[in-house]
């Protein structure tokens, strides 16, 4: 072959479909490996290049959209898995990812129609029933999200997260038990994940189970000795069983770990209020009011911590700053309770 004939056939062989698949191949897996190593923005170069030879390839256009996904451009996303979609109507996934750039950006309802979409293709798929449940819940459309939850667990009955949305949707339904139920079997799944003893505990104080409930929150604190909240939260159940003692003694290890826990100073200074140990609710309500000035609830109750105290013009000044937040939030029902206890105080 003469050296002409011979570089006209290696230009044809460049130009033809077979080696420009090729390089477009070569480019979008090396775009996917970029992909896996966080190289997000390199990634997309490369399947952009690759687009170039071969603009009609769906897988290409699909990670496209999973990088600008992974980037949090939304709108490019939703473009590159509608052109994967276009060429590939039967691509699952390129649906529920796309179900998923709607969700960020605050479409719910087209989320949703994409997940149906999803099913359709896919029915055995756990995760997009997950999605589609959370979506539902959020609409407030609680029976269509219970129902998606249970489809979910039907296909994998050992997803946590499933277990935990059902477990709260059922609570939030009244189905206290069958909550306390999905909680049990997240317990036996993840032992060492404690706000999972503490949902169970709020399960059980919805059936009036007090003694069931500290004792999941203490279960929750063996597990985690610094959550502050299963302190917290097990100090109201003491006092409403009357045990003033445990309860000041949990909020006071509530604070400890968060020193900036507004709950456990309001709680722990009301209980010091209505033991007549005035000094020590002050104190607590100080710190109420350090960690934010503008609330009028915190300052109505150091003003009567004051007025117990006796300084009437302390608490009047306290009563008044709190009458004036609540009018400038047009709560006038609050505000004039306010200036009642001033003139109460007078």
């Amino acid at each position: 072959m003469s050296k002409l004939l011979f570089l006209i056939a290696v230009a044809l062989f460049i130009l033809s479909p077979v080696a420009a698949q090729r390089t477009a191949n070569e480019l979008l897996n090396e775009g996917v490996g970029l992909a896996q190593r966080g190289r997000y923005s390199d990634a997309i170069t490369n399947y952009r290049e690759a687009l170039k030879t071969t603009p009609n390839n769906a897988e290409i256009h699909y990670n496209l959209g999973n990088a600008y996904l992974k980037l949090g451009n939304y709108p490019f996303a939703e473009q590159a898995y509608g052109e994967a979609l276009r060429l590939d109507p039967k691509l699952a996934v390129a649906y529920f990812n796309r179900g998923v750039a709607h969700l960020r950006q605050g479409n719910v309802t087209g989320a949703i129609r994409d997940w149906d979409q999803s099913i359709l293709l896919d029915p055995q798929d756990p995760q997009t029933y997950l999605y589609r449940g959370d979506a539902y819940a959020s609409l407030g459309d609680q029976p269509k999200a219970m129902e998606d939850y249970s489809r979910a667990l039907a296909l994998n009955p050992h997803d946590p997260l499933a277990l935990r949305q059902r477990g709260n949707m059922r609570r939030a339904l009244g189905d206290s038990g069958g909550a306390i139920a999905d909680y049990t079997q997240l317990i036996q799944i993840t032992p060492q994940n404690a706000s999972v003893y503490g949902d169970r505990a709020q399960a059980l104080l919805d059936r009036s189970d007090k003694w069931g409930a500290i004792a999941d929150w203490t279960l929750a604190l063996k597990v985690n000795p610094s959550y502050a909240q299963a302190f917290y939260m097990r100090g109201l159940i003491h006092q409403d069983l009357g045990n003033d003692t445990a309860a000041l003694q949990d909020w006071t290890f509530a604070l400890a770990i968060n020193p900036d826990y507004g709950l456990a100073y309001s709680s722990r200074g009301n209980l010091y209020l209505k033991r007549r140990e005035e000094t020590k609710a002050l104190a607590d309500y100080n710190q109420l009011i350090r960690i934010n000035a503008t609330d009028p609830y915190a300052l109505i109750s150091r003003g009567l911590a004051l007025s117990q105290l006796g300084d009437k013009k302390g608490a009047n000044v306290d009563f008044q700053n709190a009458s004036q937040l609540y009018a400038s939030r047009g709560d006038s029902a609050n505000a004039q309770r306010a200036q009642d206890l001033i003139n109460r105080v007078k």
